[in-house]
């Protein structure tokens, strides 16, 4: 099933979540099936025939872990029993857990709403409702027996923690398009409501807008002021009789240009003429140019 696929997916060691040293593949499908399934996967030792009808099944999957996992990482989180080493195993199923809440959960695009909702949301104050399978909703029955995963599936807050929060519908909908990198975005605590904002918040981001706003009038009107009017001792002061003399100079520039232009056209005929010459000669025989 989709369940145990995850689960499987997880306990291998996935982006999510590494494996402890010495799981593989082959074992990690061991432990899922035998857990999911109890005698079906049995292998003869007969040590889980009847504990998945004791223990939840995630239960069931991370003891197996910790005793089929190599000697060296047995030594860290072994025995269960032992409190010193609740902190190591702890670290692992919270991010066990994590890990396959969001294989079965993820923070996606809804195309039509054009907002973030969460894929099969099972949260208990749900505003979105996004359709699940019959198969899926029986798996996640079986993986909420386990209360961790329950209250991180069911507990908004919570999921957001792992999965992330949902951005505004303009910033989701240039991530979906793929204008917007999640990757540059800064990172934003999880709340219940990502786009709603207090009314003291709403207020302070209008009255710093306005500072803005005042702030660069005023640096406007002193560039304006210093370029123009000449408003210190060192600024660029221009009179009448200058900005006359200016054009003067200009318009005297013009006409050089265009006197300039004149002789440019005058050397353009003579080069015209010269290569006319110039075919004329080599049109000459041989004999001709040769003559003294």
């Amino acid at each position: 099933s989709d369940a145990m696929l995850a689960t499987m997916f997880v306990t291998a060691g996935c982006d999510y979540c590494d494996s402890l040293k010495g799981i593989g593949v082959v074992t990690a499908r061991n432990i899922v099936k035998r857990a999911f399934h109890g005698t079906e996967a049995d292998d003869g030792d007969g040590s889980y025939s009847t504990a998945s009808d004791i223990l939840p099944v995630l239960r069931v999957v991370l003891n197996r872990i910790f005793q089929s996992c190599h000697k060296d990482a047995r030594e860290e989180v072994l025995p269960i029993d032992d409190p010193d080493k609740e902190e190591v195993r702890a670290a692992y199923e919270r991010s066990f857990l994590g890990a396959i809440a969001m294989f079965r959960h993820p923070l996606v695009y809804d195309p039509i709403l054009g907002v973030h909702v969460v894929a099969n949301d099972v949260c208990e104050d749900c505003d979105v409702v996004t359709p699940a399978s019959r198969s899926f909703l029986m798996d996640e029955r079986i993986l909420m027996e386990y209360k961790p995963y329950r209250d991180l599936v069911t507990k908004r807050e919570l999921l957001y923690g792992v999965i992330g929060a949902p951005s505004d519908p303009e910033t989701a909908k240039g991530i979906a398009e793929g204008l917007i990198d999640p990757r540059q975005m800064p990172v934003s605590e999880p709340t219940r409501k990502n786009t709603s904002r207090s009314a003291p918040h709403r207020e302070n981001e209008c009255a710093a807008t306005q500072e803005d706003e005042c702030l660069r009038d005023e640096v406007g009107e002193h560039e304006s002021r210093d370029l123009t009017q000449g408003g210190s001792s060192n600024g660029l002061q221009l009179s009448s009789q200058d900005l006359s003399r200016a054009g003067t100079q200009q318009s005297n520039f013009s006409g050089a240009g265009t006197q300039q232009s004149n002789f440019s056209g005058v050397g353009t005929q003579q080069s015209k003429s010269g290569s006319a010459a110039s075919g004329m000669i080599s049109s000459l025989s041989p004999d001709l140019l040769a003559s003294p």
